[in-house]
């Protein structure tokens, strides 16, 4: 809640804790990479890097919730 999350911390978690994470950041990693028109905060991706997820995208992940629906334009089935 408060700090990043490395490769490190992560292979220290029991087998199935890691395996929630994974699919969890597999359906992060896939909502986004679908929803382009996605608005991120200054600093997202702050001490984040291929090794490390920083806290400020701990956080944005945290805060919305998946799959950020509040975040996806509302649709309207009629008339689509």
């Amino acid at each position: 809640e408060s700090g990043s999350l490395s490769q490190n911390a992560l292979a220290m978690l029991p087998i199935d804790t890691q395996r929630v994470i994974y699919e969890l950041l597999t359906q992060y990693i896939m909502f986004v990479s679908m929803n382009l028109q996605l608005t991120f905060p200054t600093g997202f991706l702050r001490n984040s890097n291929e090794n490390n997820l920083g806290h400020p995208v701990l956080a944005y992940m945290r805060e919305h919730e998946w799959p950020f629906p509040q975040m996806l334009p509302a649709y309207n089935a009629i008339g689509a």
